[in-house]
């Protein structure tokens, strides 16, 4: 059992950053109950399909998870809703502000049902300011935060966005943090609450932590394009015969390594590379002397050569190369499930290694509403109310 068995979540979030909240409370041992409307949540149909016509994006969130569908518009859904609220730990939503007052999946109306509740909110931009109820997505927020302005080439000039959707994960993480937050809040006070968490927030907050809006607004720096280079250091992509190689020539200790291995270290004199930020700052002309060094080599004697002298580097992996990694498998970060009608589908293992309270990812995939007739027995309703929620499509 993992240390959140015990934790009742009923997760009413479609998409990616509150699905993975969830997920790592369930990967954690929390029940967790997926609700989504009769007929299924337009996020199982994202990305690659499986036999079922559900998407392996979808199946990597859904894990360790009850599925349960509702009509949360009908005052049956609401009432089902309610009951459910009663015996539950934590409410996770994604619906905006003003989707969430319509359907009822306020924390004042929560409060009333069960006063420990905790109401976890996860949006585009929060639940107040002038752009709340504003729609977002991942690639929404990293355009609003300022981070596709400074990323791709100078060369280039176009702003970029970064392929994996890493605004919705790290609010995913905020969201989680915040809830087992609650949880002790609440372990102390008895009283629940609600926890405000947004793609806008956690991008600005993650970007202002890199130091670049403190460094506009005290030096009026727009922080511009450098590729893979780093801001603060020397570290860049290089070409070998057979791929690619990414160094990190932070601090000068290894520096000094690094042209020693290369038969360089007269570098070392050299004023203008005396420093992490010199060295950035000239980073052409380092890129002129790597480069050359790294084209007559394959990938793996570059990565042989510099761990040896404890070097940072990696070889730029492909998908394939990720899953063929031994370290990969050593963590088992990759592990098969049982999906009814797949059979054995690869998802993402769990991260957060406990040494006495594990996570597991256990049991199958559940299928849309597997689970409606065991929730709505525990919540007081019959087989003959069931089913009549089902003629009506409640559930």
């Amino acid at each position: 059992m993992g240390p959140l068995a015990g934790i009742r979540v009923i997760d009413l979030s479609r998409h990616l950053a509150g699905p993975y909240t969830s997920t790592l409370l369930g990967d954690m041992g929390a029940e967790v109950i997926r609700v989504e409307r009769p007929g299924g949540d337009d996020d199982r149909r994202i990305g690659f399909k499986l036999i079922n016509g559900d998407s392996g994006l979808f199946i990597s969130r859904v894990r360790n998870k009850k599925s349960m569908t509702l009509n949360l518009s009908s005052p049956e859904g609401q009432e089902v809703f309610s009951r459910l609220a009663a015996i539950s730990d934590v409410v996770l939503e994604n619906y905006g502000p003003a989707i969430r007052k319509r359907l009822s999946v306020t924390y004042d109306r929560l409060e009333q049902i069960n006063p420990k509740i905790i109401l976890a909110s996860v949006s585009g931009y929060g639940s107040w300011g002038p752009s709340s109820e504003k729609l977002s997505f991942d690639p929404i927020a990293q355009a609003a935060c300022g981070s596709m302005s400074f990323s791709g080439f100078p060369e280039d000039g176009r702003p970029a966005r970064a392929a994996a959707a890493w605004v919705d994960y790290a609010t995913a993480l905020h969201a989680a943090v915040g809830i087992l937050m609650a949880l002790w809040h609440r372990e102390k006070s008895g009283k629940g609450q609600h926890i405000d968490v947004s793609l806008y927030d956690t991008a600005v907050s993650l970007v202002g932590m890199q130091g670049f809006l403190t460094e506009y607004m005290v030096f009026g720096h727009e922080r511009p394009k450098t590729g893979n280079a780093s801001p603060y250091a020397y570290a860049d992509t290089f070409q070998a015969k057979d791929g690619w190689v990414f160094v990190h020539l932070g601090r000068s200790s290894i520096w000094q390594r690094f042209i020693k291995l290369i038969g360089r270290e007269e570098l070392g004199d050299d004023p203008r590379f005396d420093s992490d930020a010199k060295r950035a700052e000239n980073r052409h002309l380092i890129n002129e002397i790597v480069q050359p060094w790294a084209a007559g080599k394959t990938v793996d004697e570059i990565s042989r050569l510099l761990e040896a002298q404890r070097v940072p580097c990696q070889k730029v992996n492909t998908l394939a190369d990720v899953t063929a990694d031994p370290q990969l498998k050593a963590r088992e970060m990759m592990v098969d499930v049982d999906y009814p009608g797949e059979g054995k589908i690869p998802v993402p293992g769990i991260v957060i290694k406990l040494s006495e309270s594990p996570g597991e990812i256990t049991g199958h995939i559940a299928t849309l509403g597997e689970h409606n007739d065991e929730i709505l027995n525990q919540i007081g309703y019959s087989e003959e109310d069931i089913a009549s929620l089902r003629e009506q499509e409640v559930i």
